[in-house]
Parts: structure tokens; C-alpha cells; sequence
């Protein structure tokens, strides 16, 4: 069903929509200013997170993902050599047993 509106509460009804305008924008740029700060709160915490985390390996001599990585590799080929030497001496001890 329609309803046709007066002049007068078309005009109070626009100040009411405009007022309620003005306050949703006030609300979203306040909370954009929290979002930011937040953000930058945010980062301040992870960068001290960070930190923290480098000062707890370094104090335990944890070691970084390159030394991991190199120790694998070492380890790995240290194996394969033993692996060759020992068939070495496999292969020794077969002919002179044999």
C-alpha cells in the first residue's frame, strides 16, 4: 500500500535520514582510525615477536633454516660416503676370504 507523505514529513523525514547519514560516517571514519591504529599496533607486536624469537635462538643456539639445511646435506653425504667405504671393505673382505 502507498502512503503519500506531507511536505513537512518528507522534509523532517530527509533531516532524519541526513543526520543518520552523518553519524554512520562518523562511525566508519572512527573505526577506520582504530582499524589503522590496530594495524600498526599489530606490526609492533610482530616485529617484537620476531625479535624475541632471533634473541631466544641465538641464547639457546638453535640453529637459522641455512644451518639446518647444510647439516642435512653434510649428514647426507657423510652417509653415502660410510655407505661406500663399508661396501668397500665388504667387497675387501669377500676376496680375501674367498
Amino acid at each position: 500500500m502507498l502512503v503519500l507523505m506531507k511536505p513537512d514529513e518528507l522534509r523532517d523525514e530527509a533531516d532524519r535520514n541526513k543526520q543518520d547519514l552523518a553519524k554512520a560516517l562518523a562511525e566508519l571514519s572512527t573505526v577506520q582510525v582504530n582499524k589503522a591504529t590496530a594495524e600498526r599496533e599489530l606490526y609492533a607486536v610482530k616485529e617484537a615477536v620476531n625479535v624475541d624469537i632471533e634473541v631466544f635462538r641465538s641464547l639457546a643456539r638453535i640453529p637459522n633454516d641455512a644451518q639446518i639445511k647444510r647439516e642435512r646435506l653434510m649428514g647426507f653425504i657423510t652417509g653415502v660416503l660410510a655407505s661406500i667405504i663399508a661396501s668397500a671393505i665388504w667387497w675387501a673382505g669377500s676376496k680375501l676370504v674367498g
